[in-house]
């Protein structure tokens, strides 16, 4: 997932912001019908309605927008450091594990102490560049 929010994670979050306004605004209505609420505590909790509609949708966006922290994405694109020399095969120190890695291409030896990126996975083997 890229880190840029598609046009219809906007729409759901907006969509969903004005069925909550619109449902809370007609119950408001109705109770002042009623005599139930007067004109101060109806402004008071629509304004309130709004706020809160508007900080959990800034919340809602803000979670689309992080990195994976689990799983296949997560590790993709993590840069680490080489324990060995890796020609064919070897170790990587990747966000505090010590994970079996491949260089990107064979001819691309990848010396002990050079700082990787991860570009892809192959099982539990990570495919691994030289970070110039």
């Amino acid at each position: 997932m890229s880190k840029r929010i598609s046009l219809e994670v906007y729409v759901a979050v907006l969509d969903e912001f004005i069925i909550a306004l619109a449902i809370s605004i007609i119950i408001m209505i109705l109770l002042r019908g009623y005599g139930v609420v007067g004109w101060g505590l109806f402004i008071s909790i629509t304004t309130a309605i709004v706020v809160i509609g508007a900080l959990l949708s800034i919340a809602i966006i803000r979670v689309y927008k992080r990195r994976p922290q689990v799983g296949r994405e997560a590790i993709i694109g993590a840069t680490g450091e080489a324990l060995t020399d890796i020609k064919n095969e070897g170790f990587v120190l990747v966000e505090g594990e010590i994970w079996r890695a491949r260089p990107r291409g064979p001819e691309e030896p990848i010396k002990k102490g050079d700082k990787v990126r991860v570009v892809s996975l192959d099982g539990l083997t990570l495919i691994v560049e030289k970070v110039e």
